[in-house]
């Protein structure tokens, strides 16, 4: 089993996959587990997607001056293939969807992808989503040759 060396400590695929269980919900609890997510009804979804796109996209976060939608284009982008790599529970994802984009969810952690389908799912996009998730940590995910 490969390990990697951080700051601090030493850690494996597998545990950096667990970590990221947890997904970043601004607004709606700090980080929650994706697996509990899952268990919540549709209509439950999407009152927490409101409410985390209400506060990362604020104005005195991470969106000054409507920056971050600039960046991303979620307002131009449409009827492309985007790749929401590191998905989390699908906020970005979600913003490119009603556009006609293809949405293709990748992250690390398998119940994180699921969630991602689902939050994109119960906006009404699902026939739009491919969900994948990384599960070995082989060439080409984490291994860079310098």
């Amino acid at each position: 089993m490969k390990t990697y060396r951080a700051y601090d400590r030493t850690f494996t695929f597998a545990d950096m996959a667990q970590e990221w269980e947890k997904v970043p919900v601004e607004g709606a609890g700090g980080y929650v587990s994706a697996s509990k997510m899952l268990a919540l009804p549709d209509e439950e979804l999407v009152r927490i997607a409101a409410i985390a796109a209400e506060n990362r996209y604020a104005e005195d976060w991470r969106n000054p001056g409507g920056a971050w939608h600039r960046l991303l284009g979620h307002d131009t982008v449409r009827e492309k293939h985007v790749l929401d790599f590191g998905c989390g529970f699908g906020l970005e994802a979600l913003q490119f969807a009603p556009n006609g984009n293809r949405i293709t969810l990748v992250d690390i952690n398998e119940s994180s992808v699921r969630l991602a389908a689902r939050m994109i799912g119960a906006h009404g996009f699902g026939a739009q989503v491919v969900a994948t998730s990384v599960s070995t940590d082989e060439p080409p995910y984490f291994e860079v040759q310098a």
